[in-house]
């Protein structure tokens, strides 16, 4: 009796088969001919900078995110400028002098409350490039209102350790490893000010 209800299992695809003939072979995945192409990183520290800025602050939200803040959001990285200033202004500071220093402005979107505001922080980072890849090094930060008024930033601090500082850091590791995602498309938003 087993070996009848098997053998008519067995039959039925092929019944099937022969009594459909306009059906066609199932489908079988395509193979892929090739492993995906990566990104490569970019060498030139502008081009390096004008593709991190847009992702940076999904980046930064995301460490926010990780570390439990939920008052405050990165709307917007821009303004880069790459002039950088002679160390010896500032002693203090253990720099080597093969490091390349980066100005931009990074616009926070805060809740208080009822009440939502805009702020901006002025961000100066040192970075380093290896044969490999460019590494991070150290970063001053400020902040500011938005729109920029005649009230002063805040003193510059050390956010060497900060959620921007971080971001960074994880967007230079995705880019050298060829995982950072499709730049986003240009967006309308809070034009950034620069500092007078």
């Amino acid at each position: 009796m087993q070996q009848t209800i098997r053998t008519g299992l067995l039959l039925i695809p092929i019944l099937i088969w022969t009594a459909s003939p306009t059906v066609a072979a199932p489908l079988v995945p395509p193979q892929q001919t090739s492993a995906p192409t990566l990104q490569q990183c970019p060498k030139e520290l502008t081009k390096l900078i004008e593709r991190m800025l847009p992702d940076l602050p999904s980046y930064i939200n995301r460490v926010r995110t990780r570390a439990g803040i939920t008052k405050s959001y990165a709307v917007l990285a821009a303004q880069p400028e790459f002039e950088p200033l002679p160390l010896s202004l500032n002693p203090s500071l253990s720099i080597p002098q093969t490091t390349q220093q980066v100005f931009f402005t990074t616009l926070i979107r805060r809740y208080d409350r009822d009440r939502m505001t805009y702020l901006q922080e002025y961000h100066w980072i040192f970075l380093i490039q290896t044969p490999q890849d460019w590494r991070f090094v150290m970063m001053y930060s400020t902040l500011g209102p938005y729109p920029a008024a005649q009230r002063p930033t805040s003193p510059p601090r050390n956010s060497s350790d900060g959620s921007v500082a971080q971001a960074i850091q994880d967007w230079l590791a995705d880019c050298q490893t060829g995982l950072l995602p499709q730049p986003p498309a240009p967006r309308k938003t809070h034009p950034l000010q620069r500092k007078m």
